[in-house]
């Protein structure tokens, strides 16, 4: 087969790829997300992966366990941010946020905590998600009743092949 005929099967074949709508399922291996016909995707793995983090850290604040929450962030990472509503400004270093899970988780009886409608998007190895979130807690000492009801906010990158969180914030 002549060069010419090659590189018009070539391009022919890439023509009717671009031309072919993509869903989640079909995105490219090599892209986490895009746009394709001015429709946003983002891969089914990769949303799949986030939503599991977002129940990691529902997990580990119902069970009231610092270990779990403690899982699902970038302790690598040296310019974490966690902003819990109660706070004036966030914590911005591993030893911090790790010394608040262990402080929270001991002085909180959860009632409700729960999360829906996540807001998923990937930019490469970097992502966005924000859930809905309800929820509702008790202090132990005082009996204070807490409860909050909105839009959080993490962003996560992809280290190694898996997601973990850099950034956190609740709604102030």
């Amino acid at each position: 087969m002549n060069q010419r005929l090659k590189l018009a099967l070539v391009t022919l074949t890439m023509a009717a790829f671009v031309a072919s709508p993509l869903s989640a399922q079909q995105a490219p291996d090599a892209v986490s997300a895009g746009t394709v016909d001015g429709k946003k995707y983002v891969k089914e793995a990769d949303k799949k992966a986030i939503e599991e983090v977002i129940q990691r850290y529902l997990a580990g604040w119902r069970n009231l366990d610092a270990q779990i929450l403690a899982g699902i962030w970038d302790k690598a990472y040296d310019r974490l941010s966690y902003w819990p509503v109660e706070l004036d400004r966030p914590i911005t270093s591993w030893k911090g946020i790790e010394q608040y899970y262990e402080a929270v988780t001991k002085t909180l009886e959860i009632k409700e905590f729960r999360a829906s409608d996540p807001i998923i998007d990937v930019f490469g190895d970097v992502a966005y998600a924000s859930p809905k979130t309800l929820f509702s807690a008790v202090t132990k000492e005082t009996g204070e009743k807490t409860e909050a009801e909105g839009r959080v906010s993490f962003i996560l990158r992809r280290e190694s092949g898996k997601w973990l969180v850099t950034n956190y914030l609740e709604p102030h």
